[in-house]
C-alpha cells in the first residue's frame, strides 16, 4: 500500500462507433412513435366501435323489434368489450413509452468523448 488511493476510472461509452449509435437511436425514436400511436388509437378504434354498436342497437329499439333485445344487448356488450379491450392496449403502450423514453435519453449524445 505505498501508493496513494485513486479514484476508479469511468469506463468507456459502449457505444464507440457513431454508426451504432445512430442506429440505436433511430430503433428507440420509431418505438417512441409506435407507442404513442398505440396510446391513442386503440381507445380510439373502440369507442367508435361502441358508438356504432350502441347506435345499431338503438335503431333496432326503435323499430319495434323488442323480441330483438337479447341482440342489442349482445351488440352493446361486445361494442363495450373492445372499448375495455382498447384501453387496456392503450396502458400497456404508455408503459412501453416509458421504457423507450428512458432508454432513448440514456444513450449518449454522441459517441466521441
Amino acid at each position: 500500500m505505498t501508493e496513494p488511493y485513486t479514484t476508479p476510472q469511468a469506463s468507456p461509452q459502449p457505444y464507440t462507433d457513431e454508426a451504432e449509435l445512430r442506429k440505436r437511436r433511430k430503433f428507440w425514436l420509431r418505438i417512441i412513435w409506435l407507442s404513442i400511436a398505440g396510446i391513442i388509437l386503440p381507445p380510439l378504434g373502440g369507442m367508435l366501435v361502441t358508438a356504432f354498436g350502441t347506435f345499431r342497437a338503438y335503431s333496432e329499439l326503435s323499430q319495434g323489434n323488442e323480441a330483438n333485445s337479447g341482440i342489442e344487448s349482445t351488440v352493446v356488450s361486445v361494442a363495450l368489450t373492445l372499448t375495455a379491450c382498447g384501453l387496456v392496449v392503450s396502458a400497456i403502450a404508455f408503459m412501453v413509452l416509458i421504457g423507450a423514453l428512458v432508454r432513448f435519453f440514456s444513450l449518449p449524445r454522441n459517441s466521441r468523448p
